[in-house]
């Protein structure tokens, strides 16, 4: 496993869900519930390790948490053939080793996000947990999930209430600002404003350079980052493709993981006009359908944070981006090409 494989989605850490998802979807990805087997597996080295009911609420730290991957000594698929899930989670814990050779101390992830990031871009109110008494805890919206079973998308409960019951009890409502707070993850971790988020954007709309004139990022990383995709990855699996991340084996727009989110690559000619063949779109979606659109080549972004919907069930994810997502993606293109 190498550090590209975490950053492109490649690890082999892949989430559980997936395997339980094939299940619902008449086993058409062929996953063999390889993500199954190798949760249950490290769960048996630390019962808290990661679960899709239990994403950040887990009584351990990173580094206890990539102990427990390399002690059960098995992954879900090979290093490079897609996976995604929990690569992000162990290059936190390898930032935070390269952090304390480099500076002769340790930091938590935390620590080194807000001296190096949060900190440079005035990103004040991002944060991994926030500490009893914090104020800012009640601006976290409700979490909220499509009511298993029903076909209706405005069938929305708390997010609690939308899955069956679980051990440990579902808590990824509150886990930035209740429970053991411990697991600062470089995969779902980090919870901030609009504003804070969009400094970030903005931050790479101006080529790695602050507000202020200070480069963080140099014009290579841009580059790669807004650009590339990581070569040699086998991408040719049912969960790529389900995922729209296959690279040029996508039906209809190449489209895969570059290092740390999605680059679409358009062609030449198009049938219709679709969203990812617009020229030079980098995008990112989060679990509860924050969903970031970066268009580097016209000082654009976009994006959409108020829905906090969890997509549980086969084809919750589908409903709420047929609803939401699309819709509101469509009415910025048509206004930003008038």
């Amino acid at each position: 496993m190498r550090i590209k494989h975490l950053m492109s989605e490649t690890s082999g850490i892949g989430y559980e869900i997936w395997s339980d998802l094939d299940e619902a979807l008449g086993h058409s990805l062929g996953t063999h519930r390889a993500f199954q087997i190798a949760n249950a597996l490290r769960t048996r080295v630390h019962r808290d390790v990661y679960r899709s009911s239990c994403i950040l609420g887990q009584d351990m730290t990173v580094a206890q948490f990539c102990d427990a991957i390399a002690e059960a000594g098995v992954l879900a698929t090979e290093p490079g053939q897609f996976s995604y899930g929990l690569g992000a989670t162990v290059l936190g814990r390898v930032i935070e080793i390269v952090y304390e050779r480099h500076a002769g101390k340790a930091s938590a992830l935390s620590e080194i996000f807000a001296e190096l990031l949060f900190r440079p871009l005035g990103m004040g109110d991002a944060a991994f947990f926030l500490a009893d008494g914090d104020p800012r805890a009640a601006r976290v919206p409700m979490l909220y999930g499509v009511k298993a079973g029903d076909a209706s998308i405005h069938a929305v409960v708390p997010a609690a209430e939308s899955v069956p019951p679980t051990d440990p009890p579902y808590s990824n409502g509150t886990d930035h600002f209740a429970g053991p707070r411990k697991q600062e993850s470089g995969d779902t971790g980090a919870l901030m404003t609009v504003a804070d988020y969009g400094r970030f954007l903005d931050f790479l709309a101006r080529g790695g350079v602050t507000e202020s004139g200070e480069r963080l990022l140099g014009p290579g990383g841009i580059d790669a980052l807004t650009r590339r995709w990581v070569r040699g990855l086998d991408l040719d699996t049912g969960l790529a493709r389900y995922c729209g991340l296959a690279g040029s084996l996508n039906a209809g727009h190449p489209c895969g993981f570059g290092f740390g989110w999605a680059i679409a690559r358009p062609g030449a000619d198009l049938d219709e006009y679709d969203r990812f063949d617009h020229p030079g779109l980098c995008f990112w979606g989060g679990y509860a359908h924050t969903s970031v659109h970066h268009f580097r080549d016209e000082d654009a972004w976009f994006l959409i944070a108020p829905s906090q919907v969890m997509g549980h069930g086969p084809d919750g994810a589908r409903r709420i981006e047929e609803v939401l997502t699309k819709p509101a993606l469509a009415t910025f293109l048509d206004l930003w090409r008038a």
